[in-house]
């Protein structure tokens, strides 16, 4: 397939940023940025995170957009609040729960509605640099609707986004192969992202 031959090529980076309860968010911003500018200053990346990550990785492409290839976004937890159904549907399907949503959203240190940790309360038109974007979540997983909604204020403000999203799957389950998923299972899911990264689409399953 083409992007095994791409994918051949690539140089991947992978940054271990301070978690939330050692430093505010800002700061993990602030170091993934750093790498990057001293890395690869005046080259074009994909930028990807999920969970948490996912949100770093936004609040950079909302900023940088313009000097990236493409942005991934795994379970992206892009809202700190839980009042998303999803969290109430969803709440026996998950690995993930409320009560561990609400500790981890307090260690940050900032508000829950502060658009640096939940930046899909952003005003409309800051996400007009964002590149074109691909979300992966499983339909199981609590942030669901969250996602969900992400996906269609992307959309609504002329980003380019690709879904990917699984049925009865948990939060980043993709990233759990070869624990607990077997490789049928994630195969499909991964061939998506690898083509979105390095043929610029995907390959079959998902949405536009």
């Amino acid at each position: 397939e083409k992007w095994i031959e791409s994918s051949e090529k690539t140089e991947m980076l992978c940054v271990d940023y301070a978690l939330s309860n050692h430093t505010l968010a800002m700061k993990q911003c602030r170091e993934v940025l750093l790498w990057y500018q001293r890395l690869y200053p005046n080259r074009k990346v994909i930028l990807a995170g999920d969970s948490a990550g996912a949100c770093i990785a936004f609040r950079l492409a909302m900023r940088y957009g313009r000097t990236l290839e493409a942005l991934v976004m795994i379970s992206p937890w892009i809202v700190q609040d839980i009042r998303a159904s999803s969290f109430r549907k969803n709440r026996h399907s998950d690995y993930l729960t409320t009560e561990f949503v609400q500790i981890a959203s307090s260690l940050h240190g900032l508000n829950k509605t502060d658009t640096v940790v939940s930046p899909l309360f952003c005003t409309l038109g800051a996400f007009r640099n964002v590149p074109r974007t691909l979300l992966v979540w499983g339909e199981n997983e609590l942030f669901r609707d969250d996602c969900m909604s992400f996906a269609s204020r992307l959309t609504r403000e002329g980003v380019s986004v690709t879904i990917s999203r699984s049925s009865n799957k948990p939060h980043v389950w993709v990233l759990l192969y070869p624990w607990l998923y077997s490789e049928n299972e994630a195969i499909g899911t991964i061939r998506e992202i690898a083509s979105f990264c390095f043929v610029g689409d995907v390959c079959d399953g998902g949405r536009r």
